[in-house]
């Protein structure tokens, strides 16, 4: 069955492709920020020690965490971005709810790692899938249970935790549409992608301001989206163009750029409809990769992708221009938008 860009199958059956790989390293990095990634872990580590319970589950759980951190906490820099952008509480780390926030993405990573079985070198794929399972599961209700500890307003606190519900579960929505296998036009990837990714994205981001203030979240949730939408768009055109385990025309799955392929007419595509349709095997692709990877460089499908990327970033980019916040960091925000 082929299936659509960035799934997540779990329990929660969300799907995001992991914000390290779609900004591909390009964060702004602040002085002193791998030292907050190291306190967001002790304070992750610390949460998992006091609520799950057996030394060999804790410390399992412990060592996901310390692997993550050397990727980098990159939602937890949008939450913290988000919070100083509209408090004036400079000196805030935002330790707990950015711990909360990448509590939540761990356990996503497990799931998805798991079900795509493409990264053997993650810790959590060498351990047995059913104990790195219940370990996500455990994560993920931990997650809740950090931001719902966090000392701050109650009713900001309540908000930061209805905002992470509620785009969690616009993801599930998302995803169900992912995994009926139906989408075969633009407007539908889009509208997943919108669905999935982009509430994730919005998730982090309304986590923090949420936290700030009660005003403006509106303006926060929609450029928020259409950056998580820019940013799998622009995974979309690098995994096309990758010949290796990441490569999403191998493993047939239907991204914005596929799609166009698919929808080219030339007689040069037909070995692509029929690879799709089990006619023609993996081995082909492999044998013909240099052909297939100039035909793709060529093809007008990168360069319409790459516009429709454009214009989200290009809404997002906009949409924060009418919020009322510290330009220093809107620009910071602006910047990383553009880097995509």
């Amino acid at each position: 069955m082929v299936s659509a860009r960035c799934t997540f199958s779990s329990i929660l059956e969300v799907g995001f492709r992991k914000v390290a790989d779609l900004c591909k390293g390009k964060w702004k990095m602040e002085k002193g920020s791998s030292n907050v990634d190291q306190r967001i872990a002790e304070v992750m580590e610390g949460v998992v020690s006091r609520g799950l319970s057996g030394s060999e589950i804790t410390e399992m759980a412990r060592s996901f965490i310390r692997y993550k951190k050397e990727e980098g906490f990159s939602f937890a820099k949008l939450t913290q971005l988000h919070f100083h952008m509209f408090s004036e509480e400079e000196e805030a780390l935002v330790l707990y709810p950015s711990a909360a926030v990448e509590l939540l993405i761990l356990s996503l990573d497990i799931f998805d790692d798991l079900q795509d079985q493409d990264a053997s070198e993650k810790p959590w794929c060498q351990v047995p899938h059913a104990m790195a399972m219940n370990i996500s599961s455990g994560l993920l209700m931990l997650s809740m249970k950090t931001l719902e500890e966090a000392e701050y307003e109650p009713e900001k606190k309540h908000q930061a935790i209805q905002y992470l519900y509620s785009q969690v579960l616009k993801a599930v929505s998302g995803q169900h549409v992912d995994l009926k296998d139906a989408i075969e036009t633009d407007e539908q990837y889009l509208q997943m992608v919108e669905s999935k990714s982009g509430a994730l994205m919005a998730c982090a981001c309304l986590v923090g301001t949420s936290l700030a203030t009660n005003q403006q979240h509106h303006i926060v949730e929609e450029y928020s989206t259409s950056f998580g939408v820019a940013a799998q768009l622009a995974n979309d055109l690098e995994d096309v163009s990758r010949w290796d385990t990441k490569n999403d025309l191998l493993f047939k799955k239907k991204t914005l750029p596929i799609l166009k392929l698919l929808q080219q007419t030339e007689l040069e595509n037909t070995w692509l409809h029929d690879y799709y349709q089990g006619l023609l095997d993996k081995e082909f692709i492999l044998d013909h990769k240099q052909e297939i990877f100039t035909w793709i460089q060529q093809s007008p499908a990168l360069k319409y992708a790459e516009v429709i990327k454009r214009v989200y970033q290009r809404k997002a980019s906009n949409k924060i221009q009418e919020i009322s916040a510290q330009e220093r960091l809107k620009k910071k925000l602006q910047d990383l938008i553009e880097e995509i």
